[in-house]
């Protein structure tokens, strides 16, 4: 026989779950963060980036002011600042970002930043160009799925 279990109520100010402040917050958090999303939001956080950085900010403050921007990235972002607060250098706080976030393009900006880092460079030219490769990237993507759910539809019509 399985163990009862033990129901409390629940106090005004508590949750009853991940995500269970209001009705719909769970489904809500995952669509926002889902890797289209997240995608497609990286090429305007690497613009935002770049621009902080050609006004002379650092690579810690440029984060950090990304991180104060809404959107699908503001989590990313301030977790990624949280942890070089905390003491670990940007690489590494980068690394755990692209870690958190597989099958999305997050490695391709950690890689760019992590060749500015190493070799000193300035990284604001090349991380211009890597946002217009993934805009790029991203209008041949829209372009592949629309094209996909016309032959569909085309497919639909022509079984009729």
């Amino acid at each position: 026989v399985p163990p009862r279990a033990v129901v409390r109520p629940l106090s005004a100010d508590q949750p009853a779950g991940p995500g269970a402040g209001r009705p719909g917050e769970a489904w809500a958090n995952r669509w926002r963060s889902s890797p289209r999303r997240i995608d497609a939001a990286l090429p305007d956080f690497v613009d935002d980036l770049a621009r902080s950085l050609h006004t002379g900010a650092t690579l810690t403050e440029a984060l950090a002011d990304a991180g104060r921007l809404d959107g699908p990235l503001a989590r990313d972002l301030q977790q990624v600042a949280g942890d070089v607060e905390v003491g670990a250098p940007i690489g590494e706080a980068l690394r755990r970002w692209e870690s958190r976030r597989p099958g999305t393009r997050v490695g391709l900006i950690v890689a760019v930043v992590d060749l500015a880092l190493v070799t000193g460079g300035e990284p604001v030219a090349l991380l211009t160009s890597v946002a217009d490769s993934m805009r790029d990237e991203e209008a041949v993507a829209a372009e592949s799925r629309a094209l996909a759910t016309q032959a569909r539809a085309s497919a639909a019509v022509v079984c009729l």
